[in-house]
């Protein structure tokens, strides 16, 4: 759509942006020329006036007889008076005319400059899209640093530009065909318009028109899907040890998308896990190049955990290894749900490159779940403020284990609760972040906010508290590395102090 040919037989930007420059400059010359002439005949108009009025005040002074004063009349009339009229309405009409002119000449004006506004409206949502579409597609490939993903290079960066060659510009020069021009026509239709100029409109959104740009291209790479995964990846390791080596590895890698070691009750039991690999085929490739990568796939997950053998899948572009994790509990429904969605928003974001193909995924996946920071706040403040304080304490029936003790509203009864591992402060909060567990994290955090306001008042109870941090700090940095210990002391505990009040300098002197 940026070409020097726009879609429609319309000029490019910059042609039209100089001729239209080309044209204001010239108006503007005419306006400038036209404006003089028009003040000149005006300064003009007033003596022309006089002259007019004072030859035709003349004719009742005309003398001589009956005969000869009519002769003189006349010879007044054409000698002075039709002269005077002449050069008067003359200027009369080269002034209405030059007004007119001048008007035109605004009016000319007002639309070139209109029209440059808008062609620079244009181009500058031009630049911008282009801009965008740079810096995806530098996500897409070099952040990706060639999909290097658990080690193994699944594609090199060159290969983006012999791929565009093969389904786009080769195969343009073959067809006599166009491609960016279809692109661009197949996404003026989809927004009605009826030149890509239409675009510079504030009511064409640049999410929708590049969300639009990359469906109408979509096809023309559709080729990549019968690209043989299995040539290329036995092409890159010819060795059968190199082979197996990089397959392990990828296998290896493989995990459970979802997890649930932040739930202080789960445990992996015996036999729930199944693992599977996918391929062009399955068991019995058509292809030469999946028949011969076959025997290394078998061999690659020997010793791999309920390995339920190679499956068929439909794409020839890709091998799947796969984990899958049973005793599912029924209340992570309602967070897959939640997950998808905010999975969801995320892809329909200026951010086209898929979480899964990042670098550092597991820190954009947290990401987009992440509760609000206030809720972050509250768990670590419950987990750790929570454990120096005494809230959350050992389990006496297996002191390896947290639990947190308090009294039902409803029943008044006295009731428990797992809270995590000793010593696992991290997995604690975690834990405690969960939507599941947020009534958990209330009943906590209102329990420790509670001690703290009441010891405000109390110098006996104050001191206790403040001695309680001040041993639970100690302890943190002699279990936890010093970077993490030094930001609990700062975000949480420190903080707390001051606010709260907790710290009397007369505690020193004990």
């Amino acid at each position: 759509m940026g070409g020097s040919a726009p879609t429609g037989g319309c000029p490019s930007p910059g042609f039209a942006r100089t001729f239209l420059g080309f044209l204001e400059t010239e108006m503007n010359h005419y306006q400038s020329y036209l404006r003089a002439k028009f003040d000149e005949v005006s300064k003009l108009e007033p003596t022309l006036e006089s002259a007019r009025k004072a030859a035709l005040s003349k004719i009742k002074d005309q003398k001589g007889g009956l005969f000869d004063k009519k002769k003189g009349i006349l010879e007044h009339l054409q000698g002075k008076v039709q002269p005077a009229c002449d050069n008067y309405y003359k200027r009369r009409i080269d002034k209405k005319i030059l007004e007119i002119s001048v008007g035109f000449a605004n009016e000319v004006l007002d639309f070139l400059r209109d029209r440059i506004r808008n062609l620079d409206q244009f181009t500058n949502k031009l630049a911008q899209l282009k801009r965008t579409l740079s810096e995806a597609e530098k996500v897409l490939t070099f952040d990706t640093q060639g999909l290097n993903l658990n080690g193994e290079l699944l594609y090199e960066p060159g290969e983006v530009e012999a791929y565009y060659n093969q389904f786009v510009a080769d195969a343009d020069r073959k067809s006599n065909k166009n491609t960016p021009s279809l692109v661009a026509e197949g996404t003026l239709s989809s927004l009605s318009a009826s030149t890509p100029y239409e675009l510079g409109s504030d009511s064409y959104r640049n999410k929708d028109i590049i969300s639009l740009l990359v469906e109408k291209s979509r096809p023309f790479f559709s080729p990549l899907n019968e690209i043989s995964v299995a040539r290329k990846f036995l092409d890159r390791y010819p060795g059968e040890d190199q082979a197996l080596l990089a397959l392990r590895n990828v296998f290896n890698s493989s995990e459970v998308f979802l997890t649930f070691k932040q739930i202080p009750d789960f445990s992996v039991l015996p036999n729930s896990r199944v693992s599977l690999i996918g391929i062009f085929g399955g068991q019995e490739p058509t292809l030469p190049d999946y028949a011969s990568l076959l025997p290394l796939l078998s061999k690659c997950g020997d010793g791999v955990a309920q390995l339920k053998g190679v499956q068929p899948i439909r794409g020839k572009h890709e091998i799947l290894f796969t984990i899958e994790e049973g005793a599912f509990p029924l209340r992570r429904i309602n967070e897959i749900d939640a997950y998808e969605a905010a999975y969801d928003r995320y892809m329909r974001s200026d951010n086209l490159n898929p979480l899964h193909l990042r670098k550092n995924e597991e820190d954009y996946l947290l990401e987009i779940g992440l509760p609000p920071l206030e809720e972050q706040r509250k768990a670590r403040v419950a987990c750790l403020l929570g454990i120096a304080l005494g809230v959350i304490v050992k389990d006496e029936d297996d002191p390896r284990f947290l639990i947190y003790r308090y009294v039902d509203e409803r029943t008044g009864l006295s009731k428990s609760r797992p809270v995590g591992r000793v010593g696992e402060e991290e997995k604690v909060a975690e834990s405690l972040l969960s939507r599941f567990n947020k009534d958990l994290r209330e009943l906590i955090y209102k329990e420790v906010l509670t001690m703290l306001g009441r010891a405000r008042g109390e110098a006996k109870e104050k001191e206790q508290i403040w001695r309680s941090l001040v041993q639970y700090r100690e302890d943190l940095f002699t279990r936890k590395p010093k970077d993490l210990a030094d930001r609990y002391s700062s975000e949480v505990i420190e903080p707390l102090i001051e606010e709260y009040q907790l710290f009397d300098k007369s505690f020193m002197k004990a």
